[in-house]
């Protein structure tokens, strides 16, 4: 393992957070990002974007992976979005035989109501990937994590059954500039989230068809190498040798109530039905 690996991620922002503030000074001089990983959460996003980083024309973006600018920090201005990424020259000289790219990778952009317009706005050429995982499983993972944080203290039956009403209490449209303070809106979406047609919908009336690599999370994580094939394909790199990783963010965690999985399968069927349509596809998921 290599040394950079071993320093726990806490640590790592920790040192790079003051390296925004100081690329900040020099945002003219930075490049906005080639490409986006949009979502969905609990899908595979940080392992992938962790793949990614070990292509030597990919460039790490400052301060972290999720820079959430097209969803949370909006307000901050263009050259602070610009502060997270590589200069120019850099982008130009760095890559071994070639130019780098560099990217974004924040999984909320696919579910937030104002991304697909903001960044269609200043990143209209971005090649835009997309995990999706069964909705089901996404669900109760995300669940078992806010769990875990304390933030939830309902049942996931109960959670399910409280989120329409969760979220149309918090309002999120209503407040412009501070998303980030839309607690259930994070945390207690559970369905929501895996209403992936719906989503993608709305991205694709700004985006062309081609700007867009969905990929089944179960199909990644079942032949990363294939998946990355396809992925460097679309980013327009060369071929590379990724060495295997494990699984990021992976935690152990009882298993979902067989009941309650085979409710959440029902309410998820026809939006996958949707979702198969969009992308020309057979229904991925069934239970």
């Amino acid at each position: 393992m290599r040394l950079k690996e071993r320093i726990p991620p806490k640590v790592k922002r920790g040192f790079e957070r003051p390296l925004v503030h100081w690329a900040g000074w020099t945002s003219a001089l930075r490049v906005l990002p080639d490409f986006s990983i949009i979502g969905a959460q609990h899908s595979g996003t940080t392992t992938l974007h962790r793949y990614l980083l070990q292509h030597p024309a990919v460039a790490r973006p400052i301060g972290g992976k999720e820079v959430h600018f097209f969803d949370w920090y909006y307000d901050r201005g263009l050259d602070w979005y610009r502060s997270h990424f590589c200069t120019a020259a850099y982008a130009r000289l760095a890559g071994r035989g070639g130019p780098v790219i560099t990217g974004d990778d924040t999984p909320n952009y696919l579910f937030h109501p104002k991304a697909p317009l903001r960044m269609a706005k200043h990143i209209p050429d971005a090649r835009l990937i997309v995990l999706l995982r069964n909705p089901v499983d996404r669900a109760y993972s995300q669940y078992r994590r806010e769990l875990d944080r304390g933030k939830e203290t309902l049942s996931f039956e109960d959670a399910l059954e409280a989120e329409t009403e969760r979220l149309e209490a918090e309002a999120l449209v209503a407040a412009p500039g501070h998303e980030r303070n839309g607690e259930a809106f994070r945390r207690h979406s559970y369905f929501a989230r895996g209403l992936y047609a719906e989503q993608l919908e709305g991205w694709m009336r700004l985006f062309p068809r081609e700007r867009f690599l969905v990929v089944r999370s179960e199909d990644f994580f079942a032949d990363a190498r294939s998946t990355l094939e396809r992925v460097v394909e679309f980013l327009g790199l060369a071929r590379f040798a990724f060495r295997p990783i494990g699984k990021a963010n992976a935690r152990p965690y009882p298993p979902m109530d067989r009941g309650a999985r085979k409710v959440l399968a029902g309410r998820f069927a026809e939006p996958n039905r949707r979702l198969a349509e969009l992308l020309g596809t057979e229904v991925w998921w069934t239970t």
